[in-house]
């Protein structure tokens, strides 16, 4: 019995310290190859691997530097006057071209929500959806169209709901009040969670009381 119980208390011990260091790999993986993803298709194009004997790999990994350089380079230059003026030019060309506006608008949303605590997301959601008994993460955008609240005879918002782990898909539901269960999730949170593919530590929730089970889905607007 001694070395059953000890087996067991080493296994679990084990775990708790492998486990972790697991779901980091694997969430790494993850970003790396969506990572290599994008750097092939750019290499390829501009015949970048000329520079580096045909080396497809070492390549992409110099692309990389590259563009991590230039990145800093535009975030340093944006935190001065000219830099900024510059850029937001640049934003406000981008903002006069339609479909180029919406897609723009949307990642630099999700971006700013990652890093920093500012968003334009009212609040994180779980929405019975795409069917009942199956909840997906949503985020309420703003109020719905007053046509749709005509039709529901109540309060409808509308709710992205991200993909995961790309967050920057998704699709836009109009999702009437009563039907919305509130998180307790910040925004920042909230997108960390679909980014991680749920591996990611998750904050306590909102706690309900049994008997407050069938008013579970109102919420505050």
């Amino acid at each position: 019995m001694r070395v059953r119980s000890t087996l067991k208390s080493s296994f679990f011990a084990g775990l708790i310290l492998i486990a972790p260091l697991a779901v980091t790999l694997f969430v790494f993986n993850l970003l790396v190859n969506w990572t290599f993803g994008l750097m092939t298709p750019l290499v390829k194009g501009t015949r970048f691997a000329r520079f580096t004997f045909d080396n497809l790999f070492v390549a992409e990994l110099v692309m990389g530097g590259v563009i991590l350089l230039l990145v800093i380079f535009v975030g340093y230059a944006a935190q001065y006057s000219v830099g900024r003026q510059l850029f937001g030019r640049a934003e406000r060309l981008v903002n006069f071209i339609p479909l180029v506006r919406i897609v723009y608008g949307s990642v630099r949303q999700m971006a700013n929500s990652v890093v920093s605590r500012e968003s334009r997301f009212e609040r994180v959601v779980f929405v019975e959806y795409p069917r009942d008994d199956i909840y997906s993460v949503g985020l309420v955008t703003g109020d719905g169209p007053a046509v749709a609240g005509r039709i529901a005879d109540e309060d409808v918002y509308n709710v992205f709901f991200p993909a995961s782990p790309n967050p920057t898909n998704g699709r836009l539901v109009l999702v009437p009040e009563s039907k919305l269960y509130e998180t307790g999730l910040s925004v920042r949170q909230g997108i960390q969670l679909l980014m991680t593919t749920g591996l990611a530590e998750s904050p306590p929730m909102v706690e309900y009381e049994e008997n407050d089970e069938e008013d579970l889905g109102s919420v505050s607007g």
